[in-house]
């Protein structure tokens, strides 16, 4: 609302997810300048990311908090790939994450073919298969459980803030229960909700060392997942809410599922 955002009396506007005429119109309507960017991500688009970063600082006369924090995000994803590196040359481990939450909770069949976490620590997506075509990153990608069944991943995460509609399909007798691995060896783990209508950066990092830490404990052994989420989200945010995000409804990272008898 150009009326509203005029009375918050702001000195500039960054504006996501826009093209330029749509820029300039609200800039007209505001007279306030707006600054249209590109939102990147974590996967293919980091450099972009990065720039609209750089673009920001440059504007707010932020360009050292700028240069810090993409130097940590740079260390924190080399230190990931270089804990797991040696460990994924002979067999990288099969997974899968489901109940990815867009524009509201998902069902077990919304997934994310690029999930930057599995990237960052050398794990195979089985949903990398999928077709570019059919993947769609503002409406959500979605599978069959057919397709779960024959992917038949090694270790399942869920998104926590669909954990309600994917819990009927982690219970003894569904259909999923008596054909996946995961299930049946109950290695199925709950991940911290990064996207509801943008990305949370600061939660997929932390989300990458909790993946990192289920996957190879060994190369995590002194990692404290509750003190590296702290760290990540203090760089982030100027605060350690790892605490206040376990205690939320959702919950922190736990193990959702125990082995089946």
């Amino acid at each position: 609302d150009a009326e509203l955002i005029t009375a918050a009396r702001p000195e500039v506007i960054f504006m996501t997810f826009t093209t330029r005429a749509q820029a300039d119109r609200l800039q007209k309507r505001t007279g306030i300048p707006v600054v249209a960017l590109q939102y990147g991500d974590f996967s293919g688009q980091r450099k972009i990311l990065y720039q609209s970063m750089e673009l920001m600082a440059s504007i707010l006369g932020k360009e050292e908090r700028a240069a810090a924090l993409i130097t940590y995000i740079e260390d924190s994803i080399r230190e990931l790939e270089q804990r797991t590196r040696e460990i994924t040359h002979s067999h990288a481990p099969r997974v899968y994450i489901g109940g990815v939450s867009y524009r509201g909770a998902r069902g077990i069949t919304s997934t994310e073919p690029h999930y930057p976490p599995f990237a960052f620590v050398n794990a195979e997506n089985v949903a990398a298969q999928i077709h570019p075509k059919t993947i769609n990153p503002i409406q959500g990608t979605y599978i069959d459980k057919e397709q779960l069944i024959l992917w038949n991943p090694e270790t399942l995460f869920v998104d926590l803030f669909s954990q309600h509609l994917v819990r009927p399909d982690l219970q003894p007798g569904s259909p999923l229960s008596g054909t996946l691995s995961a299930l049946q060896k109950g290695e199925v783990y709950g991940l911290l909700s990064y996207n509801n209508y943008a990305t949370n950066y600061e939660t997929l990092l932390v989300n990458a060392w909790y993946v990192g830490k289920v996957l190879y404990p060994e190369a995590f052994e002194e990692i404290r997942i509750p003190e590296k989420a702290d760290e990540i989200f203090e760089t982030f945010l100027g605060n350690p809410v790892y605490h206040q995000v376990a205690a939320s409804e959702h919950g922190g990272f736990r193990k959702l599922a125990a082995p089946m008898p």
